[in-house]
């Protein structure tokens, strides 16, 4: 596996590693209402557009993608593993890449917003929980977790 630069070819494999995610992972955890806006938002257009703004990285086995993340100031704004590839290093070796990038770029504290399912593995490297807020897709609520970091 080797973690690269995410370049403009990504955009599609990113989009089915995002939305095979949510079919499989956040489903269990959210009102599939939210799943549904969740997708109705998504496009590999939106992703290319939005990747090219941000820091990004991707994580390849092969010619495919099975990983993908993405820094935005000091937000880690995605980060999502193909399923079947979760609990192998994947996602905390693209967070390690991240968090090497963004202390090159002076940040000394990173946040994200996680998700019940995703908690335990950001604590397990290192973030600590803030606290709780809902969010909106669509007309429905749902709870994220605000979690941060001190970069060292």
């Amino acid at each position: 596996m080797k973690i690269r630069k995410f370049i403009k070819s990504d955009s599609i494999k990113v989009y089915n590693l995002i939305r095979k995610n949510d079919l499989e992972i956040a489903s269990k955890f959210y009102p599939k209402k939210v799943i549904n806006e969740w997708l109705k938002e998504l496009n590999p257009t939106k992703i290319l557009e939005k990747s090219m703004k941000r820091i990004c990285f991707v994580a390849e086995r092969g010619n495919k993608v099975i990983g993908y993340v993405s820094l935005s100031g000091n937000e880690v704004k995605k980060l999502f593993i193909l399923p079947k590839f979760h609990r192998m290093g994947v996602g905390k070796k693209l967070l390690n890449r991240i968090e090497k990038e963004a202390k090159k770029r002076g940040v000394r504290k990173i946040v994200l917003y996680s998700n019940f399912y995703a908690e335990p593995f950001y604590k397990s490297c290192g973030f600590k929980r803030i606290k709780e807020s809902w969010q909106k897709a669509g007309n429905t609520r749902y709870k994220v977790i605000h979690m941060d970091k001190k970069l060292k």
